[in-house]
């Protein structure tokens, strides 16, 4: 995280400022200067924690940020303990492209929510307003937009789900170019009643565990698998 932060000297004229009192000014400015607010303007904390860190009571932290937020100079998703400030990155804009670039890492910090999505799209729309340098460095997770919040593990669910469609779309592929090139009318083997019987009769007919086993099951299930295929399988693992 940068050991720096700018804080505009015409923050005592902002009439939203000015209208905190004393604690509320020492809250944002906290929340400006954390050590662990990143680049982007967001972070993970607890007003509880934050409290502690001040000496102050749970209470006294609550109310004067529930201030800060209410004025809009503050967002907090309390539910993952996600806070941002909207304006920051308008006072401490990046300095370099290798900025931006870096700024992959400090999105990785943050919890998934739509506040997330949030920060991902000021982030964007702020680097996109700069030269053109600045929106060429955006990371590939600030081009994809902001759909509705996806966890990870839903993300990676859908990964697999794509890789095995994408995965079955070539084995089909590559069972009819091998038909073609063959020039056979060869039929298909029935499909077994179960992976796992699949497996082993694959085994039992000399295809060896690894990924050419998995992708025959696979073409088996559905029954696309050929006596042709079986032997070139076995050939291609001897």
């Amino acid at each position: 995280m940068s050991r720096y932060r700018k804080i505009d000297v015409r923050i005592w004229n902002d009439a939203k400022f000015a209208s905190l009192d004393d604690k509320g000014k020492l809250a944002f400015f906290m929340l400006l200067t954390h050590p662990a607010m990143t680049p982007l303007g967001a972070m993970r904390a607890t007003p509880s924690g934050l409290a502690e860190e001040l000496g102050w009571s749970t209470e006294d932290f609550r109310e004067a940020f529930a201030k800060i937020c209410g004025k809009g100079m503050a967002k907090h998703d309390e539910r993952v303990h996600l806070i941002a400030l909207p304006n920051f990155i308008r006072y401490n804009p990046p300095v370099s492209p290798n900025v931006v670039k870096a700024w992959e890492i400090s999105l990785d910090m943050l919890p998934e929510c739509d506040l997330k999505n949030e920060v991902i799209q000021t982030a964007k729309a702020f680097a996109e307003g700069m030269s053109k340098g600045f929106g060429k460095a955006l990371p590939k997770a600030f081009l994809k937009g902001a759909p509705k919040s996806i966890g990870i593990q839903e993300q990676e669910q859908e990964q697999e789900k794509e890789q095995d469609i994408k995965d079955g779309r070539e084995e089909e592929e590559l069972a009819s170019t091998h038909a073609r090139e063959t020039f056979t009318d060869e039929l298909p083997l029935d499909p077994p009643e179960t992976v796992e019987a699949a497996r082993i009769w694959l085994i039992g007919q000399g295809i060896p565990n690894g990924d050419r086993l998995e992708r025959a099951v696979y073409r088996a299930m559905r029954g696309k698998l050929l006596q042709s295929d079986i032997e070139a399988l076995k050939v291609a693992a001897a």
